[in-house]
């Protein structure tokens, strides 16, 4: 019934094909999703697969480039495996795919080379918006590896920047550039800050938040020209700027897709299972379509990876989209958007003073949607539980209970959050049952301990680090 209600162009790509074990995967892209994918397959069974990308050094996470380019992480670091890691996978890595007969199943390398393969996957992401503004060419966007080490080798000399772009992106180049001491504008059209996630109370909070960091922000007001010294906006006024970064969104990158023949519009188009129009290709990811929708978070794009992987290892399975969910910490400002910003009802909690905004929006019963911007107190009154990984909604007090699930596992923006959590819960304290009684005895330890039976014999608990 899932792929009937998808019966657009894609339909008949719901065939049987499988590929068996040891057939040969190529993925093109190395980004979270090709190699999630990649990771998928292998857990369900065994094949060769072949990773390609246009981008020089190993897969790495592009979430964490703006920490990079604030400096708090090398590129190293951003490395999502070791290189061991792919060798003893079997994995190999080669360089970008710029032509593929999808008849013959061959695949043509930046280099010559060429690639037969049994099932072909489309990992290829997305590349940075350049907008129509006289001068772009001078400006730097914000995509790549390679595009930050541009950005910090033009940050040595500048005293001020400019961030086209209020978006996602745009903000966090903007934390990113403010850490390390410059003065920044953001400019943005739109008239709000984040307005595909906020609204208009939460995004004019976050503007004044900004602004108490020392960064600008000009709303409703567009980039006509980028010049060397600065830009120009559209009501003639200047603004000075030694460096300018374009932040101002992202397109699928479905350029070979379509070349060779794969059925497009936004993204490629994809069923259920992410398969594509053409057999034997799946595509996943920010350069998918599915169901109308293409996707820019980290969350449902591994979500696509392992619908398409088990697929591929002929566990046949399906995507279902989630709620979109958002978490941002900007120059010190914690943020969470999750699902939609209209419903019949709305709970809201607002203290512009200390920075504090809440509000839950409702379809009957159902919560549909949320924004927490700062820290405030639940509206009801009750405590508040925090969303730590908004990947996969795990809160606080399941890490703080030994319950992470996957926290730390989506786009690792988290993890050293999740890491402090679990540490300071070892350094307070557990709850213990003694098996010989009919209620339970809260025991407070820092270190490890054993709970034995009555009479002092064998442990009837294992022991645990608490």
């Amino acid at each position: 019934a899932a792929h009937a209600a998808h019966a657009g162009p894609v339909a008949h790509a719901a065939h049987a094909e499988r590929v068996s074990p040891r057939r040969h995967v190529l993925i093109v892209g190395a980004g979270q999703a090709g190699v999630a994918t990649a990771e998928s397959i292998l857990a369900h069974g065994d094949a060769q697969i072949t990773i390609a990308s246009d981008e020089r050094g190993m897969p790495y996470d592009r979430v964490g480039l703006s920490d990079h380019l604030a400096g708090h992480r090398a590129a190293t670091d951003l490395d999502l495996h070791p290189k061991r890691w792919y060798r003893e996978q079997g994995i190999a890595l080669v360089g970008a795919v710029v032509d593929v007969d999808t008849t013959l199943r061959v695949a043509t390398l930046a280099d010559g080379t060429k690639l037969a393969y049994d099932a072909l996957v489309f990992a290829t992401g997305s590349r940075a918006l350049l907008p129509p503004i006289e001068g772009i060419e001078l400006a730097t966007p914000f995509r790549s590896r390679h595009d930050v080490r541009t950005i910090r080798g033009r940050a040595n000399k500048a005293r001020r920047a400019v961030v086209i772009g209020g978006g996602l992106l745009g903000l966090e180049a903007a934390r990113a550039i403010a850490n390390r001491g410059i003065a920044v504008t953001v400019v943005h059209l739109a008239d709000r800050l984040m307005e595909r996630q906020l609204d208009a109370t939460a995004g004019r909070m976050l503007e004044r938040a900004l602004r108490g960091q020392g960064i600008d922000v000009l709303c409703s007001t567009s980039t006509t020209r980028v010049f060397d010294g600065g830009v120009e906006l559209a009501d003639g006024t200047t603004v000075e700027a030694q460096l300018v970064i374009v932040a101002a969104g992202v397109v699928p990158e479905i350029l070979l897709a379509d070349r060779i023949g794969l059925e497009t519009e936004r993204g490629v188009l994809v069923d259920d299972s992410m398969r594509t129009s053409v057999p034997g290709v799946w595509a996943v990811g920010e350069c998918a379509e599915h169901r109308g929708v293409t996707v820019g978070l980290v969350a449902p794009a591994l979500a696509m990876a392992r619908a398409a992987g088990a697929d591929i290892a002929g566990r046949p399975s399906s995507y279902v989209p989630a709620p979109l969910s958002t978490k941002l910490k900007v120059a010190g400002i914690d943020l969470f958007c999750s699902g939609e910003l209209e419903g019949d009802d709305e709970v809201v909690a607002l203290d512009t003073r200390a920075g504090h905004y809440r509000r839950e929006v409702y379809r009957g019963e159902q919560l549909v949607g949320e924004i927490v911007l700062g820290d405030p107190p639940a509206v009801d009154g009750a405590p508040v539980d925090p969303i730590v990984c908004a990947c996969h909604r795990v809160t606080r007090s399941e890490i703080q209970a030994g319950r992470p699930g996957l926290a730390g596992t989506g786009c690792g923006s988290c993890a050293d959050e999740v890491r402090s959590i679990r540490d300071e819960a070892a350094q307070v304290g557990f709850q213990a049952v003694q098996l010989e009684r009919p209620e339970p005895i809260e025991v407070i330890m820092r270190g490890p301990v054993e709970v034995r039976g009555a009479r002092g014999d064998q442990p009837q608990l294992p022991r645990e680090r608490v």
